[in-house]
């Protein structure tokens, strides 16, 4: 039991300053249990960050509290911790005495928040990152979140040579789209390898092959014929090539199966139907016409689907039964 629930709130913050002095992490602890539904106005998440500000180890676990524990899905909340590890990370690279390991694990926790939250200004955190900062990685996220996906693309393989984290990056955000965004995703990334003007290295090359022989799926062909160099020979797509090939023939294969499938339904309905039709009717002398209630002379009758039988030239309307004025489909069968 904390502190928090023991004393009231005036009390409360007569101790908070000298519990700063001495553990930040405890009086964030103490707030961190309060009920946020009940809380009056001092005890509210706000208020509190307003105090947190000039305690950095305070605002960050209480920012923390409030995004990955409580959940809450406030801009505000998500900005703010994502702009403190920003500054952070910031800080920590213009401080020549701030260890490499340092660095790294501060940009781990930017980089993080970047990917998994959906929530915070991307915008407003790209305009505190400088061109020169060295965040290449952490600016390719932000714009991946602002959908601005050639751009992000670029930094991976101009910037990073990062090719497999391109490819990770395609495949993270064509989650939940479909087929269609998830192509145009791995175009774009297959014409940032070969844009024209930019000098190409081996490796890049090597990439664009790799990409294309294991993504097959992920490229309409024709758009793929359209964009490769025409000094590559067909050797070096083979596996793409044969693998449209099989696709195609998959496709045809199943196609013609569907087809058969019809075929063989429609056959079944139309074999039901003839014999549905088809039932033989027997005439004696006894029968008669249901309309004009003479005998029939000759073989020439009507039959409805509700086994009514008359003469043909008593049979005014094929649909329309002229003893019970019921109506038929075209379909329950032929007169």
């Amino acid at each position: 039991m904390y502190i928090s629930s023991i004393i009231n709130e005036e009390l409360l913050w007569r101790y908070v300053p000298w519990i700063m002095e001495k553990d930040q992490a405890l009086a964030v602890r103490i707030f961190s249990e309060s009920s946020l539904d009940e809380a009056t106005e001092k005890l509210q998440p706000d208020y509190i960050l307003e105090y947190f500000s000039k305690f950095p180890i305070a605002l960050q676990k209480y920012l923390e509290f409030l995004v990955f524990q409580k959940k809450l899905d406030k801009e505000k909340y998500h900005s703010r911790l994502a702009i403190f590890y920003l500054d952070q990370v910031q800080n920590l690279k213009k401080n020549p005495k701030s260890s490499k390991e340092a660095i790294d694990n501060a940009r781990v926790s930017l980089q993080s928040m970047l990917k998994f939250s959906s929530l915070y200004n991307a915008s407003l955190l790209l305009s505190k990152i400088p061109e020169e900062s060295g965040l290449d990685l952490e600016t390719a996220m932000l714009y991946g979140r602002l959908e601005h996906h050639e751009k992000a693309l670029k930094i991976y393989v101009h910037e990073l040579a990062d090719f497999d984290g391109a490819v990770a990056y395609c495949e993270f955000y064509s989650k939940g789209h479909d087929r269609s965004y998830r192509r145009k995703l791995f175009y774009l990334l297959l014409s940032v390898y070969l844009q024209s003007g930019v000098k190409q290295t081996n490796d890049m090359v090597v990439a664009a092959v790799s990409l294309l022989n294991s993504h097959i799926q992920d490229f309409d062909p024709v758009k793929v014929m359209e964009i490769i160099p025409e000094e590559w020979s067909v050797r070096l797509i083979s596996p793409f090539l044969i693998g449209l090939s099989r696709d195609s023939l998959h496709t045809s294969r199943n196609t013609k199966l569907r087809k058969n499938l019809m075929r063989s339904e429609n056959i079944k309905m139309k074999k039901g139907y003839i014999s549905y039709t088809t039932k033989p009717v027997t005439i004696t002398e006894e029968t008669y016409c249901r309309v004009c209630r003479r005998p029939f002379n000759d073989s020439n009758i009507a039959r409805y689907p509700n086994n009514i039988i008359t003469h043909v030239h008593c049979a005014r309307h094929k649909t329309l039964c002229p003893v019970t004025g019921q109506l038929f489909s075209v379909n329950d069968g032929d007169i």
